[in-house]
């Protein structure tokens, strides 16, 4: 209210009629949802109960994610995809780019390959974990290596998710669902 109006009124009335209490708040300001792009209703039936349904416009178009892959066909893939679905997508072809990227902007989470030459993607992780802690369980590990001890002693360690190669858009879905804490894929303009 104090954002809308640069003051705030709340004003609350009870009133009986007959065997009935009716009490009413209301406010002066932007309105319930509409501030976050959506909208509140009630949906009743006499007899079946009633609906109180919130919609809120999906998060995804302000997220970003920083691709990193060597491979410029599967970095290709995933920016299609990503964006697709409303997200802000950057890419890296290297660890050190990716880095150099990492210096400069935010990120909700990085998508990014264990195995590529010269900073690999565990490294890509060491320094991470150095320099931005908080941003270090923001990384999606995607292999084709997961027979190797070292890589599986590595996620073990790490705890974060992993997209074996080759993974469906589906797969890509359901991880971000469950990093971004939604039972569902996010999908902008849902």
């Amino acid at each position: 209210m104090l954002e809308a109006h640069g003051r705030g009124r709340l004003r609350i009335t009870i009133r009986a009629a007959g065997s009935t209490i009716t009490i009413r708040l209301q406010d002066d300001g932007p309105g319930i949802a509409t501030e976050h792009g959506g909208s509140l209703r009630v949906e009743s039936t006499p007899g079946r109960g009633a609906a109180f349904i919130i919609e809120l416009a999906v998060a995804a178009g302000g997220r970003s994610i920083l691709v990193v892959d060597d491979e410029p066909s599967i970095q290709g893939l995933l920016v299609e995809a990503l964006a697709r679905e409303g997200y802000k997508v950057d890419t890296a072809a290297s660890g050190s780019s990716a880095l150099a990227k990492i210096e400069k902007r935010h990120y909700d989470l990085i998508i990014s390959d264990l195995k590529m030459p010269g900073v690999s993607g565990v490294d890509l992780y060491e320094r991470i974990r150095e320099t931005h802690p908080d941003l270090a369980a923001g990384i999606v590990f995607t292999s084709g290596d997961t027979v190797s001890a070292g890589t599986e002693a590595f996620l073990r360690r790490t705890g974060n998710m992993t997209l074996l190669k080759p993974f469906s858009l589906e797969e890509l879905h359901a991880a971000l669902g469950r990093f971004f804490g939604t039972s569902e894929p996010v999908r902008a303009g849902s």
